[in-house]
Parts: structure tokens; sequence; C-alpha cells
């Protein structure tokens, strides 16, 4: 009971939508996260990887 004599309500929350749209926002962060893997490694790959491949056809070239 407040001091002027109102009774308070305890707020109570439904939550239904938000465990409903969970599913899909795990598998969006997935699909996200591995498209940010995959541009990291190509990134890496293109910095680091493609000038030792060079490296290696010149060396079996000679």
């Amino acid at each position: 009971m407040h001091a002027l004599g109102i009774v308070l309500a305890d707020a109570t929350y439904d939550f239904s939508g938000v465990t409903g749209a969970l599913p899909g926002l795990a598998s969006a962060v997935v699909t996200a996260g591995g498209l940010v893997l995959a541009a990291g490694l190509s990134v890496a790959g293109v910095i680091w990887g493609f000038p030792k491949l060079i490296g290696l056809f010149k060396k079996t070239a000679k």
C-alpha cells in the first residue's frame, strides 16, 4: 500500500514475442559471423598467402 492509500500493482511483462524471435536472430548472428570469418580469411589469404604462393612458383620455375 502506498502512503496515499493507492495500491501499486506489480508490473508484468510478456516476453512471448521476444522468445519467438530468438531462433531467427540466432541464425542471423551465426550467418553474419560466418561471413565475417570468411571475409577475414580471404583478406589474410590475399595479404599473406598469395605472395608466398608466387614465391613458391618462382622457386620451382628456376
